[in-house]
Formats: C-alpha cells, structure tokens, sequence
C-alpha cells in the first residue's frame, strides 16, 4: 500500500512538472518520468532532448533549460503544497532572479503561468534586472518598489521607494508645486508611449531611438488613427515647444499652472485613447 500511494504521488508530480516543462519551454525539452530514490535522497528526470534520450541532461543542456526544469520542479512543489493548505492560510510564491538565464521571449512565458496557475498567492518577485522590472510592472498590475543603499547617515541602510510611472510621478511633482518636474515627466511619459503605441503597430521599430517631436510627427500621420486622436497628438505638439522642451532644459520660459494642468489631462487622454 506504501509503494502503491509513494508511486502514485511520484505519478502525479510527473504530470505537473511535466506540464510546467511545457509551458516554459521552446518545445525541444520532454519530460518522460520522474525518478525519485528515498534512500539515496535524490530525484532524477528522463528528459528527451529534440525527441532522443539525454542521459546526463544536466552536462548537457545549457543553463536556459535546466533553469526552465528547476522552475518547473519548484513551481510543481508549490502548488501540490499549495493544496494542503487551509482556506485561510498565507499562500507565498518568491522568485529572486530566477529568469537571469533567460532571453526575452522566454522570461514572457512566465507571465501567464504566474496570473492564471497562481492567482491566489502572495506573488514577491525580486530582480536587478531594470529592463525586466520595467517590462513586467507593465505588464503586470503588481505594486513596484525599488531597493537602494541609504548612505547619508553613519551606517548604511536599505531604502524602499514607491516604483511610479512617469505620469504618476508628474501627478505627485504637480501637487507639490515642482511644476518644471511635473513637465519633464510629463514628456517622457508622452514619449513612452508613442514608442511603445509604434512598436506594437510594427510601424518602425527604431522609434526608440526617436525623441518626442518625430514621435509625434510619426505619430500624427498615421491613416487609421481616430480625428479625436490626431487633434490631440497635435495638442502635445504644442505643450511640447511651450512646455516641455523649456523645462527640459536651462531655460527662463515661464510655466503656468493652469496650462501645466492641462497638459497632464490630456497626456492621461492619450494613455486611454492609444491601445
């Protein structure tokens, strides 16, 4: 009965870690079987590489898809656990860098597995990566925080800060009276999101190397854009010459609130009128 109920776990672990391989993977690893040895204290996986048997996977694959059976493994872990766990009990998934061995398109396909397989956790995921921050607080509805070293006291100290965006952070410098800042964010938000409106349309993808006036030139004559968003793209033409070039740079050009102001609404229109 032992042997049968120990089997039929190890069968079980298989398949999820099987179907996590699935999800991660380019389509060229296999999962086959899970060897698990209790006295030995160790597990090993049949692995089928491009369809042929790898004996010693761990000297032969690269560090990309033996991190992508690590991730499968410990993701299985956690959601088998996961279902021995109370209605009321704390549900904790940390990943600390664990995408660092992965290109782009791959770090992707965790995206989905973390919405839909772990909806219920506490999700914490940490990484010194800037553009894979960047990239998933975007594409994620997840609170952002950045860690530095405070150094300006006797001892150092770790410092947390709120992760904003460019519109959020001009929203917070406007309330503050920081107007000149207000209008540097207000153009950088602008530009982040023609780039990104660009890419997406496959229009041309070294728009980000452009600043916001080709942006908005580019922009602008786009033939299946709405007349509502071309005014206001044209509106952004204008605060860009009076506000927020001027307050980019050293310049004596005075800034008034009221215009300040409605430069930030209409940047908050294109963030709902672009798809």
């Amino acid at each position: 009965a032992y042997l049968h109920s120990f089997e039929r776990i190890v069968n079980t672990l298989t398949d999820s870690v099987a179907y996590f391989v699935n999800k991660l993977s380019d389509n060229t690893i296999k999962l086959n079987k899970i060897n698990i040895s209790i006295l030995a204290r160790s597990v090993y996986l049949d692995i089928d590489f491009y369809d042929k048997k790898i004996d010693t996977y761990h000297d032969f694959l690269n560090e990309a898809r033996l991190s992508v059976l690590a991730l499968a493994v410990y993701f299985s872990s956690i959601t088998q656990l996961g279902k021995l766990l109370k209605e009321n009990d704390l549900r904790l998934l940390v990943l600390d860098d664990v995408l660092i061995s992965l290109d782009m398109s791959n770090r992707m396909k965790l995206i989905p597995i973390l919405q839909s397989e772990f909806s219920d956790f506490q999700i914490i995921f940490l990484t010194h990566d800037r553009a894979l921050f960047e990239l998933y607080k975007e594409k994620l509805d997840w609170k952002g925080f950045e860690l530095f070293v405070d150094d300006s006291g006797e001892y150092e100290k770790p410092l947390l800060k709120v992760s904003n965006s460019y519109l959020d952070k001009a929203i917070e410098h406007f309330a503050y009276k920081q107007y000149d800042c207000c209008a540097n964010q207000l153009r950088k938000a602008c530009e982040g999101m023609l780039k990104k409106w660009l890419k997406q349309d496959a229009f041309d993808d070294t728009c980000k190397l452009l600043q916001l006036n080709d942006l908005l030139q580019k922009a602008i004559v786009q033939s299946h854009i709405t007349t509502e968003t071309q005014t206001l793209l044209q509106k952004l033409q204008t605060y860009r010459k009076t506000i927020f070039n001027p307050q980019s740079h050293h310049d004596n050009t005075p800034i008034y609130k009221q215009e300040l102001k409605e430069a930030m609404e209409d940047v908050m229109r294109l963030r709902n009128l672009l798809p």
